[in-house]
Order: structure tokens, then C-alpha cells, then sequence
């Protein structure tokens, strides 16, 4: 934009017939000189509207203002000559330009304060300003009209250097170029005023200033003006402008003295001088409080700062130089029983002397803190700790920060024997982070756990010591102690060599100085011997009820059977149905699962064993069934007695009943289960082994049982499709079966897929709950085969 303005005005210039080298005396050329950079600054300014939207206020008031400037300069009569009056309408319409130039420049400046411009010397520049100008661009022959264009021009800088002072030091780029701007038409208007007047014209250093000025002002019209941003302003621009001011008064003090000009000048000039030594002495004496509030601050406030804790500063000869409140309370003294003190009576070592008061005076490096005591008016010493503060270079002094630490001392007495009966302690005591990492394991948890402390320490206790199955109830724990609960609940917990342990478990957050959670402490109790006797007792109340339970529905008749079919697969009908009992309690069947177990640790399955023999031959009249024994049952004389007894007066046939033992009961009681079995396949009864496949030495029992029939145990029926080594068992027992001339049975059938490969592999029975589930029986006329 710049390049552009000086184009156009060179050709402007040239258009018009304006020789701007030529160095002649044509007042015109004087004129255009000064009215064409007026009038392209103004179209610059108007441009910058359009640039800068949020300034678009202040670029339009100079616009406006350097357009009224540039008309003024073209209102001069081109003919002027010396004496002839400037026209009323130019005087006025430059007087506004330089107004509003002004008061814009000032406004730019930033928030306005006169009481800033003040503070920046703006009365000693002020005058000396004046001082300048009633000397260089006045003259004692000056006319009216020179004085007017001179004291607008003056108007004009007076603004400037108002806003100078306002905006302080350092400047900002776009408000020096604005200034500088404004500053450079003030002068060179008057100095061309002046010229004219003294006919004085051609190309001259005066005519260079408008373009300048014009230049800086539109540049700054590019970048904008911008709010100022806060910074710290130096008092540098005081000093520097009222010793600008005094050399300048000076200046035209001795001037005077040799060429008389006027007493304004010297009246200036004066006033010049004693206000910059009004102001001097003031910055001076400014200078010197500031400095000595500075002392002040280093030396008797240096101990307020701490709120806290107490504190005192000690200067250079050891003795106290303040302190604040709290100091009075630790030290159990009035303020002016401390000041004045040497540090050494009033802080101490255990060992007495002045050994604190030599460390602090004598050479070589301070500790950062130190433990000593201090000492009240009665000598009774209190535990602080004392913080030194560094060595303040303006008023050699040291803040000394006194803390009590009494009840921290009470804290690490207590901590100490907490930790030495946590060392001890019978329990395992860990502590861990708020994520679970131990930090913390006594001898107790050694002892619990099997780990040793530095097995234990680092690693998380979640994948240490706690079931994979509670992971999610130690989480929970860990949590809500962290939140700050306690909790205590039992649980169980896994040993290094993979036992699961009952224990006591109790979790409670660990705080620090703060109070915050800072960590997590558990004190585990080893339970299991309780565990295992109350478990027990639970159990054998359990079983007195049922057994009381059993002899109760053995009495009133609440037991029931219902039968299970078991299909032959040769011919697709009932073979017979398995007995299964039930008891009636109120109102409901309960499987033999919740009472069968407690009736077979004791005799009372004797007389279950009867009854089942008693019902189920009864059921046998009607349709072929068979009978579970235990293996209590097994050798029992009464109850063969009783087989045989039904069998010689009942109307049945003996083959339509079957006896089954489990493999395991004949195992326990071979030669009960042989007599047994003996007898009953001489009655002519079938016998079952039932479960067979479950023992080790399964084969083994057929030398010794003559059983009639082989009931395959459900666990390889389960897996006779997917996994080809039941399925090789399977038919391994089949055809042991069928070399012993045996049935085979295979129980547990609960899909179709199942059924079929049964039919394959040749079983002779299947039962399950693909066959049927057990039911009541329907006896009579409807329980024929079929």
C-alpha cells in the first residue's frame, strides 16, 4: 500500500505540473507538497474502515480529520505572501483536523488516565515542548496569523505526547508508528508555516517530514491498532523525558542569553526547569521509600508470609529480627520477649550451648531443616522442627519456619509399637495400594499364607492369595476401603501350596497426614477349625432332622415309590421299572437325595431297606419291578429272611423281581455282597450290579458276584457320541456281558441320538429320561407289558 501511495502521488504530481526537486521559490509548490500526503493518508485511513471492522470508528474520524487537514492546506491562497492573514474557514477547518487527530491519537493510546500522563512526566515534557516550539518556530517578528497556525500545530503535538505519556513505556509497534505519525505532521506544518512566513521555500528538510508522517501513519492504518495488551510499564520514560526536557530548557536558556527572543521563551523555560526538579525530587524520594519499604518487607515481614507455622527471621548478628504470631504461641513468649533474642536461647540442641546459633553464623553449607528444641520463658523444651530459609541478599537475613512436631512425634511412637505388635501378631496384617499391590506382610501372614515377605511384597494380592472365584468380592473390598469403610466378614483365602482356608477377614483404610486413603490394611484370622466343626454341626442337625424326618414317614406311611421304565430294546417294551422312593413332607415329594445320605450312616437305611422290600414285592404282584439295597443291607440276614418269607406265601413269581447293589457297596463288603447275591439268585431273583465302570477293578467283581445284569453307569452313556473312548467302554461291557452271560443296561438315555447308538453297540436295556421319568405307577388292571 505504501509503494502504491508513492506512485500515485509521484504521478498525481506530475499530472499536475509539480516539479518536487525543482528548488524554487513558488509558494504553490509549497502547498501541494504539504496537501498531497495529507490527502493520501486520509484515502488510507478510509481503506482501513473497510480492513479493520472492530476499529472502523477511529480510522473514519482520521479519515475525516486528515481530509479537513489536506483542505485547509488547499484554502491558502496560492499567492500568499508575507502578512496576508490566514482565511477564517482554513484556520478553522485545520483547528479541527488537529483536535480530532488529537483526541483520537489519545484515544488509541489505551484506557485513558490523565493521572498516568501525570505520573510519566507529561507536565515536564508539556512545557518543555512549549519551550521548544516559542523558540524555534517563533520569531519576536511573528504575526498573528503565525501564531495562530503555530499553537494548533502545537495543539496537535501536545496530544501526541499526552498519549505518549498515557501509553507508557515500552511502546507498542502500530501506536509508535501513529504517534510518530501525527508528531511528524505537527512539526512539519509548523516549520512550512514558518518558512512561508519567513519566505523561506523550496525543497527543504521540512518538506520530507509530511511524507514520513504520512507513511508511518498509513502503515500503521495496515496493521491496525489492536487493544493493548497488559504488560508491566518501566519508570524508566519519566526520567528519560524530564532530562530531554531540562537539556532542552537549558538550551534555550543559553540561547536567549546571547540572542534575545522573547520572554515567553524564557518563561518557559524556567517553568521547564523547576517542574523537572519538583519532579526529580519526587521520583527520588519515591525511590528511596520504595527501597526502604523493600528493607522493611525482607527484614520484619519476612516472617509473616507463613501463616501456619511459626516463624522468625534472624539477621546478620543472630539475633531475631520478627515474628509472627504463631511463633508466640510455640514459644510461649510476648512478641518483645523474642525480637531482639539471640536464636540460640531461644532454639537449641539436645546437648545445649549455642551450637544452632554457630550453625547459622558460621561458614560452610545449612541443612534444609533440622530437629532441636525450643525453650519457653520457664526453660521447658518443646520438639520442633526448624526449616532454614535462604540468605537474602538486600537484608542478610534468614526466615527460620518453626514447626511443633509433638504429636508427630506421638504418631511415630505410636506407629513404632503398632508396628512392633503387628510384627507379632498371631493374624496375618498386609498392607497394599489402592490397586491391590502388597507393600506390607507380617510374620502372622507368612505363618497363614505360606509366603515369605519378600515373595508377598509387589505383588498384587488379588492374584496371590484370593480364590479365582471371590476375585470380584476382593475388588469390592478394596474399593469401599479406599472409599474410607471398614469392613469385616469371613471369606476364604488360598495358601501357597493351594489349600483353600476359612478366614476372618478385616479391611480398613490406612490415612495420611492429610487424610486422605492412602492405602489399604487387611487382619486375616485363620477360621477353618471353626469353619469345619460349625460345618459339621449345621450337618449333623441337618441329619437329625431328616433321619427324624425318615422314621416319622416310615411310621405314617408318607413314603411313596415311583417307577422308571426300563425299555428292551429287542422287542420295544417295558421290561420293568426301578423302585425310586419319595417322601411326603408337607404336601411336596422330596427326592432321596436330601434324606438317603444321612439314613445310610446309620441303621435306619436297615429299615428302609425293609420297607422297600415289603412295598416293592407288593408292587411285584402286578408287574415286574426292581429294588435298590445299601450296602448296609449286604450279608443281612433279617433281610434275606424276609425275601424269602414273601417269596414262599406271596402268589408271585420270582422272576418278576430284581435286586440292585451298587458297585461300590460290593466293594466295601465283598463277602456280604456274594452271600447276598448267592442267596437271591437261588430264590430265583435277578440281581443288578448298578454303576458298573465306576471302580477300578470293575472286571474283577464278576469271579466273585454272579450278578444277572449290568447296569452301565450313566457317566459313559453321557459321552457315547463325542468321545470315542466311552464309547470303546461301552462296548467292552457289552460283550463282558454277554460272555457272562449277562444283561446289559444302559442307564442315563437322554436323547434319541444316545438311543440309537445303544441299539448299535448291542445293550439289551435302556433306561432314562428319553424312555420315561419316574412316575407314579398305575397298578391294576393297566400295568401290563406294554
Amino acid at each position: 500500500m505504501l509503494v502504491g501511495l508513492c506512485v500515485a502521488f509521484l504521478a498525481a504530481a506530475s499530472l499536475t505540473g509539480v516539479d518536487l526537486l525543482g528548488d524554487t521559490d513558488d509558494h504553490s509548490h509549497a502547498h501541494v507538497s504539504f496537501f498531497m500526503p495529507l490527502l493520501a493518508t486520509a484515502i488510507a485511513c478510509a481503506a482501513a474502515t473497510l480492513w479493520h471492522r472492530e476499529e472502523r470508528f477511529t480510522w473514519g474520524v482520521f479519515a475525516a480529520a486528515l481530509a479537513l487537514g489536506a483542505a485547509s492546506e488547499s484554502a491558502f491562497p496560492v499567492g500568499h505572501h508575507e502578512g496576508d492573514p490566514i482565511p477564517v474557514a482554513a484556520a478553522v477547518t485545520y483547528g479541527i483536523f488537529c483536535a480530532a487527530s488529537g483526541a483520537m491519537v489519545v484515544a488509541a493510546s489505551g484506557d485513558f488516565r490523565f493521572r498516568s500522563a501525570l505520573d510519566h512526566g507529561l507536565v515536564v515534557c508539556a512545557l518543555g515542548l512549549m519551550t521548544v516550539w516559542s523558540w524555534f518556530f517563533l520569531s519576536p517578528a511573528a504575526s498573528s496569523s503565525d501564531l495562530v497556525h503555530s499553537a494548533l500545530d502545537l495543539l496537535l503535538a501536545l496530544s501526541v505526547l499526552t498519549a505518549f505519556c498515557n501509553h507508557g513505556w515500552p511502546l507498542s509497534p502500530r501506536f509508535a508508528m501513529l504517534s510518530g505519525g501525527f508528531g511528524l505532521i505537527a512539526v512539519a506544518d509548523s516549520m512550512h508555516a514558518h518558512g512561508i512566513l519567513t519566505d523561506v521555500v523550496g525543497l527543504d528538510f521540512a518538506d520530507i517530514l509530511p511524507f514520513s508522517g504520512a507513511a508511518l501513519i498509513a502503515a500503521a492504518a495496515c496493521l491496525g491498532i489492536h487493544p493493548l495488551v497488559e504488560r508491566r510499564r518501566s519508570g524508566r520514560l519519566v526520567v528519560v523525558l524530564t532530562l530531554i526536557s531540562i537539556l532542552l530548557a537549558i538550551g534555550a536558556l543559553v540561547y536567549d542569553h546571547y540572542s534575545r527572543l522573547s520572554g515567553a521563551t524564557v518563561l518557559l523555560a524556567s517553568l521547564t526547569l523547576i517542574a523537572a526538579g519538583v519532579g526529580l525530587t519526587l521520583a527520588q524520594r519515591s525511590w528511596r521509600d520504595a527501597r526502604a519499604r523493600a528493607r522493611k518487607v525482607e527484614t520484619a515481614g519476612a516472617a509473616e508470609l507463613v501463616a501456619l507455622d511459626a516463624a522468625v527471621a534472624v539477621g546478620p548478628d543472630g539475633r531475631i529480627a520478627s515474628c509472627n504470631e504463631r511463633a508466640c504461641r510455640v514459644f510461649r513468649r510476648g512478641e518483645a520477649e523474642i525480637v531482639g533474642k539471640p536464636v540460640g536461647d531461644l532454639l537449641r540442641t539436645d546437648s545445649g550451648g549455642r551450637h544452632f546459633e554457630e550453625l547459622l553464623t558460621g561458614p560452610g553449607s545449612l541443612p534444609g531443616s533440622i530437629e532441636l528444641n525450643a525453650y519457653d520463658t520457664q526453660g521447658m523444651p518443646l520438639p520442633v522442627e526448624v526449616v532454614i530459609g535462604g540468605l537474602k541478599e538486600g537484608a542478610k537475613v534468614r526466615t527460620l519456619v518453626v514447626r511443633d512436631i509433638r504429636e508427630r512425634r506421638r504418631r511415630e511412637e505410636e506407629n513404632r509399637r503398632l508396628a512392633a505388635i503387628i510384627r507379632s501378631s498371631d493374624d496375618a496384617v498386609l498392607t497394599k495400594d489402592l490397586k491391590g499391590v502388597v507393600s506390607g506382610w507380617n510374620q502372622g501372614a507368612e505363618r497363614l499364607y505360606g509366603y515369605s515377605p519378600e515373595e508377598a511384597i509387589g505383588k498384587n494380592v488379588t492374584e496371590l492369595i484370593v480364590p479365582r472365584d471371590r476375585h470380584q468380592e476382593a475388588d469390592r473390598v478394596l474399593s469401599e476401603a479406599a472409599g474410607g469403610e471398614t469392613i469385616s466378614f469371613e471369606t476364604q483365602r488360598v495358601t501357597k501350596g493351594g489349600a483353600v482356608i476359612d478366614v476372618s477377614l478385616r479391611a480398613f483404610p490406612i490415612r495420611g497426614l492429610s487424610g486422605e486413603v492412602t492405602a489399604v490394611c487387611t487382619v486375616a484370622h485363620d477360621v477353618s477349625d471353626r469353619r469345619r466343626r460349625e460345618r459339621a454341626e449345621e450337618r449333623e442337625t441337618e441329619a437329625q432332622l431328616w433321619r427324624g424326618r425318615l422314621r416319622q414317614a416310615l411310621g405314617d406311611g408318607s413314603l411313596v415309590f415311583h417307577g422308571q421304565p426300563v425299555l428292551e430294546l429287542k422287542s420295544g417294551k417295558v421290561h420293568h421299572h426301578e423302585l425310586l422312593v419319595r417322601m411326603r413332607l408337607d404336601g411336596e415329594l422330596v427326592l432321596p437325595g436330601s434324606f438317603l445320605p444321612y439314613a445310610e450312616e446309620c441303621d435306619l437305611i436297615r429299615d428302609l431297606d425293609l420297607w422297600a422290600v415289603e412295598r416293592g414285592m407288593a408292587i411285584a404282584k402286578q408287574l415286574p419291578v426292581a429294588i435298590n439295597l445299601s450296602a448296609r443291607s449286604l450279608g443281612s440276614r433279617g433281610l434275606l429272611s424276609a425275601i424269602e418269607e414273601k417269596l414262599g406265601s406271596a402268589e408271585l413269581l420270582a422272576h418278576n423281581l430284581t435286586f440292585e447293589i451298587t458297585e461300590t457297596a460290593a466293594a466295601e463288603n465283598m463277602q456280604g455282597a456274594r452271600e447276598l447275591v448267592g442267596e437271591l439268585t437261588k430264590m430265583g431273583c435277578s440281581v443288578a450290579l448298578d454303576d458298573f465302570g465306576t471302580g477300578y477293578g470293575s472286571f474283577t467283581y464278576l469271579r466273585h458276584l454272579p450278578v444277572t445284569q449290568l447296569k452301565i453307569d450313566s457317566e459313559f452313556i453321557a459321552g457315547l457320541g463325542a468321545d470315542n473312548a466311552d464309547r470303546r467302554v461301552v462296548e467292552s461291557m457289552v460283550a463282558v456281558s454277554r460272555n457272562f452271560e449277562m444283561v446289559s443296561v444302559a442307564e442315563g438315555v437322554e436323547d434319541r441320538a444316545t438311543f440309537e447308538r445303544l441299539e448299535e453297540l448291542g445293550v439289551d436295556l435302556v433306561q432314562g429320561f428319553y424312555v420315561g421319568r419316574p412316575q407314579p405307577l398305575q397298578l391294576g388292571r393297566k400295568a401290563l407289558h406294554g
